[in-house]
């Protein structure tokens, strides 16, 4: 018989607070914020987030915006 084995670190790709935000949301944040023109509070309200994510979410350079 083995010794037990604790639980695993996490992968070095897979460290910190997972993610609340997938991209699916995101683009529908985008949508709503650029092409619907609802306020980044409006936004936050319509998805259950709150504003400062949809802020963060918003002025994230890698955030490519096709219009």
């Amino acid at each position: 018989m083995g010794v037990p084995q604790g639980p695993q670190p996490p992968s070095p790709s897979r460290r910190g607070r997972p993610r609340k935000v997938n991209p699916a949301l995101q683009e529908e944040a985008l949508y709503l914020y650029f092409v619907e023109r609802l306020s980044m509070r409006e936004v936050a309200k319509t998805l259950n987030l709150s504003h400062m994510t949809v802020y963060r979410m918003l002025s994230d350079p890698n955030v490519e915006v096709l219009l």
